[in-house]
């Protein structure tokens, strides 16, 4: 697919194999892929796939609602910034999903461009890792941007980036949340968790082997 929209109240399923794509997919439903099923930048790009962009006709507030984006691989392959970019959205699932060798963020939640507030995202069993290149400075395995709250993450494994978790909003909760520093051949992590918000829950959470904090709070 070199491009793809994915509109309406389906479910799109990706079988087993390799999509490679040389633009973003825009995914404005919800998408099951099968756990050997990777989709794969070949070009520079924003985004590998973007879920939600901004679209007055969908839900109060222009957000997508009520879909999920559950299991697979997206390989940003050293030429997309983000793997997963969730930008405009309210009551939505993310399970099971792998990003490797992004640029600069792993999972990417809430696009301040887009004004408004995104709430609900239900998300776990997250996982980055690199398997090729070395770690990008400024790098970050999950980005919470400003314009979001009320989302729940968890028993997710966050590696191979420079920043584990950036928080930049308030009112999210976190568990389980496992980030480190591996393989050190790639480069090291230097912030575990770093939390640049107000009020926001963390439990049982782990930073394992950052080289400068494990929690930064600002």
């Amino acid at each position: 697919y070199a491009s793809t929209t994915m509109n309406g109240a389906v479910t799109v399923y990706f079988p087993a194999g390799t999509y490679e794509v040389s633009a973003p997919i825009v995914a404005n439903s919800s998408v099951q892929m099968d756990p050997g099923a990777t989709i794969q930048a070949t070009a520079p790009m924003a985004a590998v796939v973007e879920i939600g962009p901004d679209s007055p006709s969908r839900g109060k507030y222009g957000h997508i609602e009520n879909v999920s984006f559950i299991g697979g691989t997206i390989d940003a392959n050293n030429q997309a910034n983000d793997g997963l970019f969730l930008r405009h959205y309210e009551h939505v699932s993310v399970q099971n999903v792998i990003v490797n060798n992004f640029l600069v963020n792993g999972f990417h939640f809430n696009d301040p461009t887009l004004g408004g507030f995104n709430t609900e995202v239900i998300a776990s069993d997250l996982h980055t890792i690199r398997t090729s290149g070395n770690i990008p400075a400024g790098s970050v395995s999950l980005l919470m941007d400003t314009n979001g709250t009320d989302n729940q993450l968890s028993d997710s494994v966050f590696t191979q980036s420079d920043i584990g978790v950036d928080v930049k909003t308030a009112g999210e909760f976190f568990s389980n949340i496992h980030v480190y520093s591996y393989p050190p051949a790639n480069g090291y992590m230097t912030i575990g968790f770093k939390d640049e918000g107000y009020q926001n829950y963390w439990k049982g959470c782990e930073a394992d082997g950052p080289t400068v904090y494990g929690m930064y709070v600002s």
